[in-house]
């Protein structure tokens, strides 16, 4: 099996052609390209328009993991985690990580790299207040990336 997948994953061609990026029609604002490019995500109802792959890295151990967008502000843009969750404590002792937006269905992918920096604690507390109140019980019960000793301890 292993054998017919390879040949598969070989041979497994598209052609992309969809859209083209040209400099000539490319925002001088790197943000401002992402940002037409989000929106035309959700005005087509794309799948997903605001998860991303965050990458992390700690001693030369890369990790990443999908998150949401959750804010846009004039120099970046903001998601939100638990602080003790594996992806908080990696950016805790290396802030820097890169971003993957990918919306296969037009062909597209965006990454953006650079320093993250905590939310203010006004920020933070105001996204968590919004949240629907079974998502706020589960975030404050939950010990995220932390191994439980049987499935027994969900109920």
């Amino acid at each position: 099996m292993q054998n017919e997948l390879n040949e598969f994953l070989g041979n497994d061609r598209k052609q992309f052609e969809k859209s083209e990026l040209l400099e000539n029609n490319t925002p001088a604002v790197p943000f401002d390209l992402f940002n037409l490019w989000l929106q035309q995500a959700i005005d087509n109802n794309l799948l997903e328009p605001y998860a991303m792959t965050l990458a992390t890295s700690v001693d030369n151990k890369p990790s990443n993991r999908v998150v949401y967008l959750r804010e846009i502000y004039a120099n970046g843009y903001g998601f939100f985690t638990n602080y003790l969750s594996k992806k908080g404590l990696d950016l805790a002792k290396n802030p820097n990580a890169s971003v993957l937006f990918f919306w296969p269905q037009v062909e597209r992918q965006i990454r953006l790299e650079g320093v993250i920096k905590p939310a203010s604690k006004e920020i933070s507390d105001n996204y968590f207040n919004g949240r629907p109140r079974n998502s706020q019980v589960g975030a404050w019960a939950s010990e995220q990336s932390k191994i439980i000793p049987s499935r027994e301890t969900l109920n």
